[in-house]
């Protein structure tokens, strides 16, 4: 009966029992007759079942009022509270709901739509949450939290425009110089990418650039919304100001090639020179900006200037490449200006000289052979038009002519002293005799000997019968470098300069100055005693044959008798004579180098020797000058090896 458990549950609470109380309670809830005496029992119930700190049968009790009449007393607050220690959050989402079901003031509303929101989305219902956010901002328009929390959640569900409403009501109330930079940012993405309206996007955008001037990403977006509408006044002005707010030399460098299109299309083909150049003068050799002011001036047919550009260009990479020759970037950049100018041989070549460093990668690869080299001009490299294409200033052709007409004599005036140097013949099947006999019909000579020496040396010391000295650590060489070194001293016979190299050069600076004196008794250089001068003249006409006596007055003159003659010189412009004809006869680099290096003692045969040996041997840093340069170039066009 509904008064016997109610007198039950007061005598009970009377005695402190506190688990009979809420068990009394919950049978008189029970056997009540009316909604509103169930739920003041089982409010009884649940609050001495929180005093009996039993939450689970307390919660149930709540539930129960809840049921009935979620505002009554401390009902909702209470199974918030201990809902919330559950973390039962399905549960308080149902609570939550009844609550707001039940209605209440403006404020209260407002607070429940923001907590049942909060849970939305700690559920990961996202659009519950927004609906939930809605309601409360369609009591209380003026709540920050909610309206920021509604444009988040908006963007994350792409509900674009609700997001941006969200914004612009979101600024309206707030002066916080961040915030608005959030706000109006976030309205040009939008704008930008989601809802396409290039205007609002541009107003946006600059709305973040009035509150931060400097603001790299929104100038940033702007310059790409212009470029992509082709607004390309306002593209060069955004574009500009990032370049000069840029930290970063590979961003700059992106931006000023952005930059410079965008002047193109504007029609300012200078302005677009202009900012090329100046990013090629604050690096040279950057690949990108080379190719880019390259086509620019192919665009506009501008020839003379793009051929100016691709020959400093040319000129600065060589540089770079002699102070760095295993930085790939710097070849690449090299072997594209040289296809640019129309030279596929020179960019071959250039690769070639890549792969002896270690630097090619697989776009300079496949301009190679399978040895990494390039064909060389082989049985070509004596025809006199290349000879002439490969001379160093010192060797002109009178000089070429001289030398041809008294070759003989001086090997017999200032002969070759094999005994006194300790050479002795190298064995038939010493390997640089059969290199010799292998490539001696390329240079129209006889099969040549091959004396060893004790030191360090591999040059031509006699013509007739053709002779070559050749040190004891040549036969550990690759075949490549002896080929090289083979090459270069038949080379230096056919054109009868091996005295020149065997001979001390004050010695043969006598001998040749006593020939001028021989037809011209005025000529008496101060470097020289008469009486001795005299002599030599005497035995040089002697030793020269009577058929070339007529001509060989007048070269000489030419050629010795101007004060800037120098024999010193002349032997080093004979070595890197020699060097050329090896290089262009073989085609590879790297034996040139790897022979040069040998020869003066340094380590060779990897790229990482080559690279270390430049700053070393002088004779191997002005041979890699030369394979990259256009004298260079055009020996091999001159001899075909370019067609090979």
């Amino acid at each position: 009966h509904p008064f016997v458990a109610s007198a039950q549950a007061s005598l009970l609470g009377e005695a402190g029992a506190k688990a009979g109380l809420a068990e009394a309670a919950e049978r008189a809830a029970r056997a009540a007759r009316t909604p509103e005496q169930q739920l003041a029992h089982w409010y009884v119930a649940a609050q001495a079942w929180e005093l009996d700190e039993n939450p689970e049968h307390a919660l149930a009790a709540y539930r129960e009022c809840a049921e009935r009449d979620v505002t009554h007393g401390e009902v909702f607050p209470r199974m918030r509270v201990l809902l919330e220690e559950r973390g039962d959050d399905d549960g308080l989402a149902k609570l939550l709901q009844q609550r707001l079901a039940a209605g209440a003031d403006g404020d209260t509303l407002v607070a429940l739509h923001e907590a049942y929101a909060s849970l939305r989305k700690r559920l990961g219902d996202l659009d519950g949450a927004r609906e939930s956010l809605q309601g409360a901002l369609a009591i209380a328009p003026d709540r920050r939290d909610a309206l920021k929390e509604l444009a988040d959640l908006s963007l994350r569900v792409g509900a674009y425009a609700d997001a941006a409403d969200a914004l612009i009501k979101f600024a309206r109330l707030t002066r916080e110089r961040g915030e608005l930079r959030w706000v109006f940012f976030t309205l040009g993405d939008i704008y930008d990418k989601h809802l396409p309206d290039p205007k609002r996007a541009d107003a946006a955008f600059k709305r973040v650039l009035k509150l931060l001037p400097r603001d790299r990403e929104a100038l940033e977006r702007l310059a790409l919304l212009y470029e992509r509408e082709a607004q390309w006044d306002a593209a060069a002005g955004a574009l500009g100001r990032l370049v000069a707010l840029a930290t970063d030399d590979e961003d700059r460098r992106a931006l000023v090639l952005r930059l410079a299109e965008a002047h193109e299309q504007r029609g300012d083909h200078r302005a677009a020179e202009r900012v090329l150049d100046e990013e090629r003068r604050t690096d040279p050799t950057e690949a990108e900006v080379i190719g880019a002011l390259a086509e620019l001036y192919e665009r506009q047919s501008a020839t003379a200037a793009l051929s100016m550009h691709l020959g400093r260009a040319t000129s600065d990479l060589r540089r770079a490449i002699e102070e760095a020759p295993r930085d790939p970037e710097h070849w690449a950049a090299l072997v594209d200006v040289l296809e640019r100018r129309g030279r596929p041989d020179a960019a071959r070549v250039a690769a070639s000289a890549a792969a002896a460093f270690g630097a090619a990668g697989p776009t300079l690869e496949e301009r190679l052979a399978s040895d990494g080299g390039v064909p060389g001009a082989a049985a070509a490299t004596m025809d006199p038009e290349v000879v002439r294409a490969l001379c160093p200033p010192s060797i002109t052709a009178p000089t070429l002519e001289l030398f041809r007409l008294v070759g003989d004599a001086l090997d017999k005036v200032v002969p070759f002293d094999a005994k006194g140097v300790g050479a002795r013949k190298a064995p038939r099947d010493h390997v640089i005799r059969g290199r010799a006999r292998a490539l001696a019909p390329a240079f129209q000579s006889a099969e040549p000997q091959v004396l060893l020496g004790p030191v360090p040396a591999f040059f031509p010391v006699l013509a007739s019968p053709p002779t070559l000295l050749v040190g004891q650590e040549t036969g550990g060489m690759s075949e490549g470098a002896q080929r090289f070194l083979v090459a270069r001293a038949l080379g230096l016979l056919a054109l009868r300069l091996e005295a020149v190299l065997r001979t001390d050069p004050g010695v043969l600076g006598l001998a040749l100055a006593g020939i001028v004196r021989s037809v011209d008794p005025g000529f008496a250089p101060a470097r020289f005693d008469e009486g001795r001068l005299e002599d030599a003249g005497k035995r040089m006409m002697r030793a020269v044959p009577r058929r070339h006596r007529s001509a060989l007055g007048p070269i000489a003159i030419e050629v010795v008798a101007p004060p800037e003659f120098d024999p010193e010189r002349l032997a080093g412009d004979v070595r890197r004579l020699g060097d050329r004809l090896g290089l262009l006869h073989g085609g590879r680099i790297a034996d040139a180098l790897d022979a040069r290096l040998v020869l003066q003692g340094l380590p060779a045969g990897t790229p990482e020797d080559r690279a270390a040996g430049l700053s070393r041997a002088d004779e191997a840093r002005e041979l890699l000058e030369f394979t990259l340069d256009d004298l260079h170039f055009d020996a091999r066009r001159r001899s075909g090896a370019d067609r090979l």
